[in-house]
Order: C-alpha cells, then structure tokens, then sequence
C-alpha cells in the first residue's frame, strides 16, 4: 500500500515500516478494498506486535517503548463516532483539618476528653460517648464544632484511557468477504493469553499500536501502546442471517475496546496524546 502524501502519526507508523526494513514478515489486512487509495481518506492503522512494547527507561524525551516484532498491520476506515476521554482521579482527605485543628486548640485534648467525660456524669450521656466514639470527636464537641470543614483533595494521579471501535463489515467481492473474516480473527487471537503449561502461568497476550493516518492525524489524537480487552463480533443484521456463497456472513459487525498501558501526562498532551 502506498503511504506517500499522508500526514503520519509519528510512532507506530515509522516503527511498522521499520520492522519491514528488518526482514519481518508482516501481513497487511484492510477493509475496505479501496482504503488509502483516495486522497481524503483518513483511516486507523493497527499494528499487532507479539512482544510488549514498554521500555521504562527515563530518557531526555521521557519513557520510551520499543515495538518488538509487529507481525500484522490492519487497516480499517474511522468509525462514525471516536472520543477520548482523560480522568484524573483523587481522594478526599480530612487529616490535615484535623490536625490544625489539634494545633490550634487552646484547652487541648486531654481537656477536651475532660469535658466529654463531665457530659457523660451531667447525664448527656449519649451525646458524649458518641464524642468519645468519633474520630476526633471529643476535641470538634469541646470547639462547639461538629464534622471537620477543612477537607481537601488528594491527587492520585491520571487514569489509563480507554478506546473503542464500532465497526460494520458489508464484504461486496470476493476480494473483502476473506479479509474480513481474517480481520476479525487477528483481532480475537491477539487479545488472548497462551498458557505455560510446564509453570501453569499466562503468558503475556499480544500488543497494539493504534495510529490515525491522512488528514485526519493531523488533529486526532496519538495513542500509547495498547492492549484489547473486549473483542465483541455479532453476524447477522436488518432482521435476518445471511451469508455468500463461501459461508461468509454478509454482515458483521465488530466492537473492539482497548486499554493503554501507559498513563498519558500534561507533556503527552501537548505532544498530541
């Protein structure tokens, strides 16, 4: 397939190419036949690479991730609707409230846990073994205070994004009907894990290198390498099942939804991440 003329989303484009140069055997699947072949043709380019693709090595540019061998490139048009979505999730903290307020206090907690202990003899008996009972609750009852105001937020740090794909096959020759169904294959038998079956461990599935390609990569987002955790394939559609003549069905239709394993940072987004 010729490239030439389209805009490339740096990363797993010059790496695919570049496993080529090294005498990887690497088979190219797309759909549909005519993809890449018009100039505004944007599409996804998925690389299945059979080594983990993660070098936690700190370098002048940050961490970096070798793509090991990708022995399969698919090509698939941009679904109707893409989206990405970035979550940093934090934690809700009382600890520092509470010990400012320690600090400030001017009777103190043993006084504070006199004074409890007076409530209980006076008969509010309830009320302060319920003080006693709380978490700083004896010093919040000597403050006349109740619940600590002073609350904040924790960073925990960004979530690993998530991605997923929609797509509908419709083979119209004999050229996309075989090419769909290995499509689906590839993806089904990269998300799965083999056996070590002499140690009794998983071993390590297949990884992706996801990229946009054509006009469109100039303002979609990059991706880091990726795993597929849900691979959901229907057959069959508008009320009826079909197939053609060599069993294929005639529809398919394919969700895929993968998770990257690197965390995306302030510097990743403003490189296009």
């Amino acid at each position: 397939m010729n490239y030439a003329g389209y805009a490339k989303n740096d990363g797993p484009f010059s790496v695919m190419h570049g496993n080529q140069s090294k005498g990887y055997q690497t088979s190219s699947l797309k759909y549909p036949s005519n993809l890449g072949m018009i100039d505004l043709h944007s599409f996804v380019k998925f690389g299945i690479s059979t080594q983990k693709p993660i070098q936690h090595v700190k370098e002048a540019g940050g961490l970096n991730f070798e793509a090991g061998n990708i022995h399969t490139v698919i090509d698939l048009y941009i679904p109707e609707q893409i989206s990405v979505t970035h979550d940093v999730a934090y934690k809700q903290d009382e600890s520092r409230g509470a010990a400012a307020l320690a600090q400030k206090s001017t009777k103190g907690i043993g006084e504070a846990l006199t004074g409890a202990i007076s409530g209980i003899a006076l008969g509010g008996g309830f009320s302060a073994l319920d003080t006693l009972i709380g978490s700083e609750g004896a010093l919040r009852e000597n403050n006349d205070m109740i619940g600590n105001a002073a609350q904040y937020q924790l960073l925990e740090g960004p979530s690993f994004r998530q991605f997923s794909f929609n797509y509908k096959f419709v083979p119209k020759n004999d050229t996309e009907a075989p090419a769909v169904t290995q499509i689906v294959k590839s993806f089904r038998s990269a998300m799965m894990p083999n056996i070590d079956y002499e140690k009794f461990f998983y071993k390590a599935p297949q990884t992706f290198l996801i990229s946009y390609h054509g006009p469109a990569s100039t303002v979609l987002h990059r991706f880091k390498p990726c795993v597929l955790t849900s691979c959901e394939v229907n057959y069959g559609g508008e009320g009826s099942f079909e197939i053609l003549r060599d069993g294929t069905p005639l529809f398919t239709e394919m969700n895929l939804t993968f998770l990257e394993l690197l965390q995306v940072t302030q510097d990743d987004v403003e490189k296009g991440f």
